[in-house]
């Protein structure tokens, strides 16, 4: 986290925020305290509050009256229905987008793949996150469909994506990496049909993966959380 010095109040302390909740900063069930909060970015409250709502509106937070914020805890419904759901927009976004796809474009994606890989290397996950992300947003973009594109970004791939190597953490961020092999070669293939269902494999699996492991252990194990209270003050 580091203080903000944008002029853009409000979508800076929103994007820091979530990404503290992506990376498991931010714990659920954290309280957020806005005044912590707002002292840590070096803001106001106003441009917190503010990012709490637009938070709640994107189920990260929840906000209750007179009580202040929290992070939304994450549950095996919430994985469910948003793997499935990006399964979907995936699958329609490589119907659209094979048609288009260039020898550029398989060689940007091998290229994601192997810094991907070594991301994992580096034992950075943050990396990995930011790499598959671009990976499948190249896909949705040539794709050529805004509100797809659009639909696909609300849903906040990178959050759920943090969330699947948190989860995951005993599998490395490698495993999650090589996991696009096999989805390239389907989409160098001809057929679309082929393209389509290692897409839905692809994501639906990962899933399906996730959410065993969710469900036969506690919360995955997250970093120091940020938040809690403001920074010791050092004169």
């Amino acid at each position: 986290m580091k203080p903000v010095n944008s002029s853009s109040y409000r979508h800076m302390v929103v994007e820091q925020l979530r990404e503290a909740i992506a990376l498991g900063e931010l714990a659920p069930g954290e309280r957020l305290n806005e005044g912590a909060v707002a002292k840590r970015l070096g803001v106001s409250a106003t441009p917190v509050r503010e990012a709490f709502r637009d938070l709640e509106q994107a189920g990260l937070v929840e906000v209750v009256p007179h009580r202040g914020a929290r992070v939304r805890s994450l549950t095996r419904r919430d994985m469910s229905e948003i793997y499935s759901l990006r399964a979907t927009l995936e699958q329609l976004a490589i119907r659209l987008a094979h048609p288009n796809l260039e020898e550029a474009d398989f060689s940007r994606l091998e290229d994601l793949i192997h810094e991907m890989e070594d991301k994992a290397r580096q034992d950075d996950p943050a990396g990995v996150v930011q790499l598959d992300v671009a990976f499948h947003r190249h896909i949705v973009e040539r794709a050529d469909h805004q509100l797809l594109l659009k639909t696909w970004e609300e849903i906040h791939p990178s959050r759920w994506t943090y969330l699947t190597v948190r989860v995951l953490s005993e599998r490395g961020s490698l495993y999650i990496a090589q996991r696009h092999w096999p989805l390239l070669d389907a989409l160098r293939s001809p057929s679309i049909r082929s393209a389509v269902e290692a897409a839905t494999e692809h994501i639906e699996a990962i899933g399906a993966e996730a959410i065993r492991v969710l469900d036969s252990t506690e919360d995955p194990p997250v970093a120091d959380v940020f938040l809690r209270q403001p920074p010791p003050d050092h004169h």
